[in-house]
């Protein structure tokens, strides 16, 4: 650029740029522009065209908002979409420009949602520094604080060593669809012994872990809307998988160390209290008796029986 176009263009853009003797004015560039030092636009700029590119330089907005994708921003970023699907909005890459992605958009169906990686198959950390999270809470007081529909937190008292906390309403039994504070469920197709299990569990190892019991709510049968359903306890001994050891049926009666006649069967009584070991015979399907004790010695003739001991016995 010759030295004459430089004075001209320089006393075109001063008043632009907010130098003496500055002035309302209009200053279009068709192609290229190029600014070397620290440069200041007073007033709207508007970029338009296939891109704006910030080299290694600095670009700061001192005051006001920024818009992408829209004229009027109502807040410090505002972006619109480009297309109504998760990937229309925000996108953050990893330092090796790699899938390793994080994406922030919403959907015209009003959900917004957050994911990591190719199609949310990354991982997710929130607070790794030990903050806690809130759902629906703006003071979580734990890890993990979900507030449900209720609207309201439970007022400050003892100190409790919780890493996770879900608040809702009471609700008691036998209420409309037997709403719940929270719910595990099973996605497997109809069948018996289908539901939803939670693990309690901790280290074998110095650094490898296991589930040491198991609590399954589970449907009783196969038949299509049909609702009877249990409760079962499961633990296991070392070197075997967990196995279940007590379970509450449909009825409420009580099967400990096994399940079977602890519900009518049509041939006889339920047995509200049902007590066994390994290997024990059969009950007696018509033995009307409101506890079953069972001899864990199936050899013929062998008799079960009740014992009371003192506590040092």
């Amino acid at each position: 650029m010759s030295l004459i176009k430089k004075c001209l263009f320089s006393a075109l853009l001063a008043p632009l740029l907010g130098g003496p003797g500055s002035y309302a004015a209009e200053f279009e560039v068709m192609d290229r522009f190029s600014v070397d030092g620290y440069t200041v636009l007073r007033g709207s700029a508007d970029i338009q065209g296939g891109s704006f590119s910030v080299g290694g330089s600095t670009f700061v907005v001192k005051a006001g908002n920024v818009g992408i994708g829209t004229t009027g921003p109502g807040a410090l970023l505002e972006v619109k979409q480009n297309a109504d699907t998760i990937y229309g909005g925000i996108k953050v890459l990893s330092l090796d420009g790699s899938s390793r992605a994080i994406w922030i958009g919403a959907r015209n169906d009003a959900t917004a949602r957050i994911e990591s990686g190719v199609s949310g198959t990354g991982n997710l950390i929130l607070n790794s520094g030990g903050g806690n999270v809130g759902i629906g809470a703006t003071a979580p007081s734990a890890r993990l604080y979900v507030l449900g529909t209720s609207g309201t937190a439970n007022a400050t008292g003892d100190t409790l060593a919780i890493d996770g906390v879900i608040i809702g309403p009471n609700y008691a039994f036998n209420t409309g669809a037997n709403p719940v504070n929270l719910s595990v469920q099973s996605n497997a197709a109809l069948a018996a012994d289908a539901g939803g299990t939670i693990g309690l569990g901790g280290r074998y190892t110095g650094a490898q872990y296991a589930n040491w019991a198991i609590l399954k709510g589970a449907k009783e049968n196969a038949t299509d809307g049909n609702f009877a359903s249990y409760l079962a306890f499961g633990t296991r001994a070392n070197g075997v998988q967990i196995t279940e050891k007590m379970r509450i049926n449909s009825s409420g009666n009580v099967g400990i160390g096994t399940t079977d006649n602890i519900s009518f069967n049509g041939t006889g009584n339920a047995k509200p209290l049902v007590v066994s070991g390994a290997g024990a015979s059969t009950v007696v399907a018509d033995n009307d008796v409101g506890i079953v004790i069972r001899n864990s010695d199936t050899t013929a003739n062998n008799t079960s029986g009740l014992h009371f001991a003192a506590a040092s016995g």
